[in-house]
């Protein structure tokens, strides 16, 4: 696990087909398990679709961003400026 990131799917504020939505807690319960479990692993990567621009899915992107940076802060960060 030293040399894997994680990809854990696409950022949106869209609902999916089943009518959920991811939300800040979701992101949370995501990330912050894979650091606690696997301490080793270099970080985290989330995938934004360019198709959704909105003002909702723009500050989930951010937070995955913050996210990333608090639970792996001796590795550089990306993500939406």
């Amino acid at each position: 696990m030293d040399e894997t990131i994680v990809c854990f799917g696409c950022v949106t504020a869209r609902t999916d087909k089943h009518g959920k939505r991811l939300t800040r807690a979701g992101l949370r319960h995501l990330v912050r398990p894979a650091r606690r479990t696997f301490p080793q692993m270099p970080g985290v990567a989330f995938h934004g679709w360019s198709h959704d621009r909105s003002p909702a899915t723009l500050a989930l992107i951010r937070y995955a961003n913050q996210l990333a940076v608090e639970e792996y802060p001796d590795r550089p960060a990306g993500g939406v400026p």
